[in-house]
């Protein structure tokens, strides 16, 4: 078991990858001086203090305890033993030295408390997933199912603190068991071992760093994002001028209003491969955090298109559409069977016609965990589908046979490539037509308070300008009856 083996390593269990990462990233022996220069004066000043390298110091002889490094990084075991053992591994060291935990450091800190970096350091910094791998993995290049519940778990704890920073310690959602034995992180980590072995290699009892990492990249990029910030507010708290918000997470959001379908652990999975929040004007500055807000749901609003095409409309910024259903088999309620969805990066419309942008793309959460983005051209552009007269909206395929659709009532999801201009990709995830009854959809608005506020002025701009219209239709009614009355009665 992963959380059973010795913490001695060979050189040569290190991973080619990583250590092809280590050397890109352009580290050399003795080389202190120019590893600190990557990090910022701040952090540079933290690290020395906490690792008790005097300023006239070079720090290249400090050897640093596992409890020193567990009080920096603020990290929970088993993951910061991980990390401890992988960092020490992979430096081919017993213990761990100030020269290893600078280089980790520039592997597991949040970008913003890096060193302004060249375009050739930007493009080494890709490499970096590699290295986290490499030392969650105790720079081993193998591992099994169960080291990769313990990274996962540890991953999912991390994002769940650094949601309840964000939410000022009040997260309304369910709160789920994510501990490496749980459910959710059993079936996870059992659904990514297999679907990053391939079919040929299913049955192995290990799989390489590099299969997790391909894997990784295509359907969770932003799976150690919250491991960084983390890590990054515990160096700030440090140093008690510096708010330890200064590097709040990109994709974890601040919630606003509560969802009947959403929990914990869903929201650290979409916060795996959804884009990270961008201000698109000077005016947003301030916005710099994620906040998503429930326009619709279901339960609440109605199960009308009617209703839908009111709260979602005129909303100017990404969105997120989450369905999820019971399907026929399933006997538990409580537990919704399906969780399905769509991430829309612009305004919702209707049309006779398809619509949308290669920024589109489908996901499942339950039971299984997918995410499909649009194919690479030569590709189809049948991105979204939504006709309020025809009572339907869809994603992908064509028009009455969609790849995700729902009326509402009952929703469709067939993860299947329809021809070779099929627009999302779902390769390795072919499988059957699945229709069933829909418990709630909801509409989770992705802009913040601004593009709220522009969503209602819409509806007030609308609402005065109907009363206008019927004002100017009951002011022509009146002068006609009128006119009829002083025409006085017509004979022929």
């Amino acid at each position: 078991m992963g959380s059973s083996q010795s913490t001695s390593h060979r050189p040569d269990d290190v991973p080619a990858t990583a250590q092809a990462s280590h050397a890109s990233l352009g580290t050399a022996p003795n080389n202190v001086v120019d590893l600190e220069q990557r990090l910022s004066p701040t952090v540079r000043r933290i690290v020395r203090r906490v690792a008790g390298v005097d300023t006239q110091q070079s720090g290249t002889d400090r050897v640093l305890t596992k409890n020193t490094f567990t009080d920096l990084v603020g990290l929970p075991d088993p993951l910061v033993s991980r990390l401890y053992n992988g960092i020490c591994t992979t430096h081919n060291t017993p213990t761990l030295t100030y020269e290893a935990l600078l280089e980790a450091l520039y592997v597991l800190l949040d970008e913003s408390l890096l060193a302004p970096t060249d375009k050739e350091q930007t493009a080494q910094v890709l490499d970096r997933c590699v290295c986290v791998l490499s030392y969650l993995n105790r720079g081993r290049s193998e591992l099994n199912e169960t080291d990769l519940s313990e990274i996962l778990s540890g991953c999912a704890a991390a994002a769940v603190a650094e949601l309840q920073t964000l939410n000022g310690g009040e997260l309304r959602l369910p709160q789920e068991d994510l501990l490496p034995t749980s459910p959710r992180i059993g079936q996870l980590a059992h659904q990514i071992f297999h679907s990053a072995a391939g079919p040929a290699k299913s049955g192995d009892k290990m799989i390489s760093i590099s299969q997790l990492h391909t894997w990784l990249n295509k359907n969770a990029p932003f799976i150690f994002k919250p491991l960084q910030t983390v890590i990054s507010h515990r160096l700030l708290a440090f140093n008690s001028g510096l708010p330890s918000t200064e590097t709040g997470s990109k994709h974890l959001p601040t919630l606003h209003g509560e969802s009947e379908i959403l929990s914990d652990g869903l929201v650290w999975l979409l916060s795996t491969f959804l884009p990270a929040w961008q201000p698109t004007a000077k005016n947003e500055e301030s916005e710099a955090q994620m906040q998503w807000e429930v326009l619709f749901s279901a339960r609440r609003d109605g199960y009308s298109i009617n209703r839908f095409e009111y709260h979602t409309l005129k909303y100017p910024r990404p969105t997120l559409l989450i369905i999820s259903g019971s399907l026929p088999s399933k006997i538990d309620a409580n537990q919704p069977a399906i969780v399905v969805g769509a991430y829309i990066d612009g305004p919702w419309k209707k049309s006779r016609q398809f619509w949308g942008t290669p920024g589109f793309l489908l996901f499942q959460l339950e039971p299984t965990f997918r995410v499909h983005r649009a194919k690479s051209a030569p590709a189809g552009d049948h991105f979204a589908f939504f006709s309020a007269e025809k009572g339907v909206l869809g994603f992908g395929g064509e028009a009455n046979n969609f790849n995700l659709s729902t009326d509402l009532q009952t929703a469709t999801y067939q993860p299947v490539l329809a021809n070779k201009l099929a627009t999302y990709d779902f390769t390795g995830y072919e499988g059957d037509k699945l229709t069933f009854d829909v418990d709630d959809v909801e509409v989770i608005g992705l802009g913040g308070e601004k593009a709220s506020q522009i969503q209602r002025r819409e509806w007030k701009f609308e609402e005065r300008d109907a009363t206008r219209r019927a004002d100017v239709n009951l002011h022509d009614q009146t002068t006609a009856k009128q006119i009829l009355a002083m025409a006085g009665p017509i004979t022929l």
